[in-house]
């Protein structure tokens, strides 16, 4: 064993000068109560159901903490599993449960001709019939009274709007409908008299 010793010094102008005669001395190993906690019986089986608790030893419980760490989507890996195992069952119901995300979804919605009725698709068929009798009738309008200033393509390339403006500018007539009878005659402009052209939003009484 080592023998230790006890030694008194003094220190003068920067040099240690060692006093008197070395003592021979022990250590000394204290034993005190910490906080007043004492240890007994009832402490200790309490830990260990504390610790037990802390655990969630309980099957239903390590088997829903094994199927979040096996599933990649949970976002739970092994360093959860310490954790994991501190939650109750409920819980763990709750991190088991997917997350839906409701995404929006747009559907497009085609209506295809043939799976129309017979009455619907001649009801179509008249309805085309007409809007096309209609814009043919206020494009021979404007033609004969503007003396074909107007060509075929820029008409037809025109929206109805635009191109019952122009009509309702140059014809005085009403705009054609289509018309409903088996003798269509087409529309009824009237060529033999020549007709001054005004600006338009210009109207001119005649007496």
């Amino acid at each position: 064993d080592r023998v230790m010793y006890k030694q008194s010094y003094k220190i003068e102008s920067g040099k240690v000068e060692f006093v008197g005669e070395p003592i021979e001395v022990h250590k000394k190993v204290e034993y005190v109560v910490n906080s007043g906690w004492v240890r007994n019986n009832v402490s200790i089986n309490k830990l260990k159901e504390e610790t037990k608790m802390a655990k969630n030893e309980c099957p239903k419980c390590l088997e829903k903490i094994n199927t979040l760490l096996a599933n990649k989507e949970s976002g739970f890996d092994e360093t959860d599993r310490a954790w994991l195992e501190t939650l109750d069952e409920k819980a763990l119901d709750k991190a088991i449960t997917p997350k839906v995300i409701e995404k929006e979804k747009i559907v497009e919605k085609t209506v295809e001709i043939n799976k129309l009725s017979a009455e619907d698709q001649a009801a179509l068929a008249f309805g085309k019939k007409q809007m096309k009798e209609r814009k043919e009738g206020m494009i021979k309008g404007i033609q004969a009274n503007t003396d074909k200033v107007w060509t075929d393509e820029k008409l037809n390339a025109m929206d109805e709007d635009t191109l019952e403006g122009i009509y309702k500018s140059v014809v005085k007539e009403e705009i054609p409908k289509g018309n409903y009878s088996l003798n269509s005659g087409g529309v009824n402009v009237n060529t033999t008299a020549e007709e001054a052209l005004y600006p338009v939003g210009v109207k001119i009484d005649v007496k």
